[in-house]
């Protein structure tokens, strides 16, 4: 069901690829003294790029299991192949997913919204992207450019099959493209932008690009790169500056800053900003931030964000190995400057202000309170997430949890559903909604609710879930080419499929923070990190729906999580009077 469950969930869905479907990772935030840091931290990311995808070509990646209800299993490990090879191309009828061919050696640099591309060559190539005409540049660097309309650069740095990339060659390849990009940064055209429309739209302008067979050449040059390495001028001294005149307190601001950089991390802060710094259609693309705003986004139909964050936690270890060398070739501090561009692509401005993010850092608890209660942590949170929703929206809604099916051969995920009937009886006894309820009562129902919850977990993740089976049938009715059968017109399967509260694990002990849009316009994106004794949620919804607010239900999550430790107090208490301990949930 693998491949129509892709059309389904991503090639068919027209709606632009940032907030809406591409994930960010946010790594812990670098402290970069000069461009000469943010140069070494990209190189890093160069030098352990190199090291997977050479594992990936090998076969010699260490083999991923399966953690939880499914630990020990053996997961499947193709879509690793699709790290480097994979862009979505878009089109006016469905998107594809292209797998180039896996020997490229080049990947492409986007520095001021401009995008750059360097590979082992002994010069430097121009390109109009609009004429195409070539314009060969007589220098000594190792590298290929690619400059759109108006001096738009490009620019590529090429990796040998056999050579480990050298520190210095890379840097010193970076800086000519950041200071390249400086005199081109008043008149280049926001190439970029193009990822950011609507499939269809996007797919229309494609089409008629390629209509020239230079043009074609060329985007497919930088479709089938390795991956996209954004540079980022400083942002956030300009953003902060706006917020004192704000006059918010420097307490607020500490706190928005997660929030603040997983936002500009996820779009590229709009098209003042850096979101033309981006091309969204490649699966992988690193953003370094000149004031250390660091991390991954990932174009979601080639993999799942759980396999991205393998690859993000195995550099974090090797940049821990091979750290940054801050005591050679010291330069003067460069002056953290904001950059503003103007343009008309108010569409992607819009999307960008109408995204509603919040980051909540609980720390009452984590996962060991959870499991010395002998309860399932994530079933736990589920069910907090659904009594929330509750609180705030006075009713359940079809909910998704991101369930891994990698067990399984070329198993991508299903989904584990939350809101079941034992949940809203759960919910609104903790609402006082029930007549005569009791604390013994509201332990009764949330035992229950946690039973049904690791059930559905277990049912799901062993390929019984009914989201996939569902979606086959309605499939093979088309393929017949007979009428829907009746189930699948009714309003009922449309509201089964409508997601207001889109939920998913990223488990990670790093501090990376994981996030991503709603996927309906009046819903919330909400992804959830437990480690030990803290829960990390990053609350997505849009400002334009009056019904959603993410500070608020991030607040409303925060006391139900409160609740349920004070349920589990009262369920420890009864158990120590009766001297029987229950059965792990």
């Amino acid at each position: 069901v693998t491949d129509v469950w892709l059309d389904d969930m991503y090639l068919c869905n027209p709606l632009p690829l940032p907030i809406n479907s591409n994930p960010f990772f946010l790594l812990p935030r670098q402290q970069f003294r000069s461009t000469l840091d943010l140069f070494r931290f990209a190189c890093r990311i160069i030098q352990f790029s190199y090291i997977f995808k050479k594992q990936i070509d090998k076969e010699t990646l260490p083999q991923d299991f399966g953690s939880g209800h499914g630990k020990g299993y053996p997961l499947c490990m193709q879509t690793y192949k699709h790290f480097f090879t994979a862009c979505r191309i878009p089109s006016e009828d469905k998107d594809k997913l292209y797998i180039h061919n896996a020997n490229v050696d080049h990947i492409v640099v986007a520095c001021r919204n401009q995008t750059h591309s360097s590979r082992e060559c002994k010069r430097l190539i121009a390109t109009n992207i609009e004429s195409w005409s070539v314009v060969m540049l007589p220098t000594g660097g190792n590298c290929i450019g690619l400059i759109p309309v108006n001096r738009n650069t490009n620019v590529i740095i090429g990796l040998k099959n056999e050579e480990f990339p050298e520190e210095d060659e890379i840097v010193e390849q970076l800086r000519l493209i950041w200071y390249l990009s400086k005199e081109n940064e008043a008149t280049c055209p926001h190439i970029g932008l193009l990822t950011t429309e609507n499939r269809k739209v996007w797919g229309t302008v494609r089409n008629n690009l390629i209509k020239r067979p230079t043009n074609q050449e060329s985007l497919h040059f930088i479709e089938t790169c390795l991956y996209i390495l954004c540079l980022d001028d400083c942002i956030s001294a300009k953003v902060a500056t706006a917020k004192n005149q704000r006059r918010d307190s420097a307490v607020e601001i500490a706190k928005m800053e997660p929030a603040f950089m997983a936002s500009h991390l996820l779009h590229g802060g709009g098209t003042d900003y850096y979101t033309a710094n981006r091309y969204f259609d490649k699966f992988m693309q690193f953003v370094v931030g000149r004031d250390g705003i660091c991390g991954c986004l990932c174009e979601h139909s080639a993999s799942e964000g759980i396999t991205v964050l393998r690859f993000i936690d195995d550099f974090l270890a090797f940049l821990k190995e091979r750290p940054i060398d801050n005591s050679s070739s010291m330069q003067r501090k460069d002056s953290m400057k904001g950059i503003t561009k103007n343009n008309n692509l108010l569409a992607t401005r819009s999307v960008v202000r109408d995204l509603d993010l919040h980051i909540l850092c609980f720390n009452e608890f984590g996962k060991t309170f959870i499991k010395e209660e002998k309860m399932s942590p994530d079933a736990f949170i589920q069910l907090a997430l659904q009594l929330t929703y509750y609180k705030v929206h006075k009713r359940l809604v079809s909910s998704y949890e991101s369930a891994g099916l990698r067990q399984f051969r070329l198993g991508r995920v299903d989904n584990i559903r939350a809101n079941t009937v034992d949940a809203l009886v759960w919910v609104r006894a903790m609402c006082d909604e029930i007549p005569d309820t009791t604390d013994a009562s509201k332990i009764e129902f949330f035992q229950k609710a946690m039973k049904k919850q690791v059930e559905i977990l277990k049912y799901t993740i062993a390929g019984q879930g009914p989201d996939n089976h569902l979606l086959g049938l309605r499939e093979m009715a088309k393929k017949n080419n007979n009428e829907l059968p009746l189930l699948f017109r009714e309003k009922a399967y449309k509201e089964f499929l409508n997601f207001r509260l889109s939920t998913s694990q990223l488990p990670t002990e790093n501090g990376v923070i994981v996030g991503y849009g709603p996927v309906v316009p009046d819903g919330y994106g909400c992804s959830y990190n437990t480690s030990a004794n803290q829960i990390v949620f990053c609350i997505t919804s849009f400002y334009s729906s009056p019904e959603t607010g993410s500070n608020f239900f991030a607040s409303s999550l925060e006391g139900s999580l409160l609740q349920m430790r004070e349920l589990c107090y009262k369920l420890k208490n009864i158990y120590s009077v009766v001297d029987k301990v229950p059965n792990k949930l």
